[in-house]
């Protein structure tokens, strides 16, 4: 959860965009990371330790009840249906554009890789939370 979270923020289209406002940056990263990625740090750690079954849909279940818990999980899924594709169609984008700058114009390439990639990680999380947590925190480091 903390992994994604942080991927979403620090995405690989801002970095240029917050490169031009210097050290100035840094410390907005550093404020951002103190005011909200702390918290969802300790109240995801805390949540676990409480609930170690189940997730999001648990803990608000838990907390307001199954219709809210099912409420949260809905919008966890429509963020994840918007923002995976953009995300992965960008990435096979830039990392095409580095590679051949024509193959990265052809929409039907990228479709099609954007696709596959989306089947690739829907098994990758068929293989378990350990293995999918792994590969989360993996492309968060690598940028």
């Amino acid at each position: 959860l903390v992994c994604n979270v942080i991927g979403s923020v620090a995405f690989l289209h801002f970095i240029p965009f917050a490169a031009t406002y210097g050290w100035a940056c840094v410390f907005l990263y550093l404020v951002v990371a103190l005011i909200f990625f702390y918290p969802v740090v300790v109240i995801t750690c805390h949540l676990g330790l409480q609930i170690p079954e189940g997730g999001i849909y648990a803990w608000v279940t838990e907390a307001f009840g199954r219709r809210f818990g099912l409420f949260a999980v809905y919008v966890q899924w429509l963020v994840s249906l918007t923002f995976q594709p953009a995300g992965l169609s960008y990435c096979v984008s830039a990392i095409t554009y580095a590679i051949d700058p024509t193959l990265s114009e052809s929409r039907t390439f990228v479709a099609l890789s954007t696709v596959g990639l989306t089947w690739l990680l829907a098994l990758v999380s068929c293989a378990g939370i350990r293995v999918s947590s792994y590969l989360t925190a993996c492309c968060v480091l690598l940028g």
